[in-house]
């Protein structure tokens, strides 16, 4: 398939830290038969999404990063280019719907084709339940769940209209199945995702896109 379904974390403080750089054949896990396609990896300037970044140049894909700040995007790039491989990059809010819409035109209008969505940025106010703002709200399920929609929609039917076998691929939390203290918005639009992900898989699997979540 077309990218690993291991994900490594590290035990740090007490927590479940992703390093922002890793050689992941130590850990068995290996990235193969992607060279010359084209992938945009949502929130890839740290993190999980920079570490899915650097093994999918080190495979030979184009990739497209993207982060919330410009200046971010800009040393992410330029810290992944290599000989042979394009490396884009483009800022975007997607706290915004608007932004996520910007951010695939701007994308498709910028390859030649799109073959991988990475859904993997993501945002978490912590805060009780009593506290939640109607902006908290919809700024945490526009980066969480919406946008990752409006991304998931633009390049389907894209790869849909030129007959790729693309690769969508969504981020979910262990808090879409157990409660994260103070995280009640990010817990449930994540479990939206999941849903999203099953239902999208049901409906594009005909027109041989694969949707996966990790």
């Amino acid at each position: 398939e077309y990218l690993a379904s291991r994900v490594v974390t590290q035990r740090l403080g007490g927590r479940d830290t992703i390093p922002t750089s890793m050689d992941w054949s130590e850990k068995g896990v290996t990235v193969t038969g992607l060279a010359g396609k084209t992938a945009l990896v949502t929130g890839s300037t740290r993190g999980i999404g920079r570490v899915t970044a650097e093994q999918l140049v080190e495979a030979g894909v184009n990739v497209v990063v993207h982060g919330r700040h410009q200046a971010d995007v800009e040393r992410t790039v330029d810290e992944l280019r290599r000989d042979g491989i394009m490396v884009l990059g483009f800022s975007a809010d997607l706290g915004r719907h608007e932004d996520a819409h910007a951010l695939a035109e701007r994308v498709l209008s910028a390859v030649p084709q799109l073959d991988i969505l990475v859904n993997n940025a993501g945002a978490s106010t912590q805060e009780p339940f009593w506290e939640v703002s109607d902006a908290s709200w919809e700024a945490q399920t526009n980066v969480n769940y919406r946008s990752p929609f409006i991304l998931a929609q633009h390049a389907a039917r894209h790869m849909r209209d030129r007959g790729i076998a693309g690769r969508i691929v969504n981020t979910s939390t262990v808090g879409a199945h157990v409660c994260h203290a103070r995280t009640l918005v990010y817990d449930s639009a994540k479990a939206a995702v999941e849903a999203m992900t099953r239902n999208m898989a049901w409906e594009l699997g005909p027109d041989g896109i694969t949707v996966n979540c990790v």
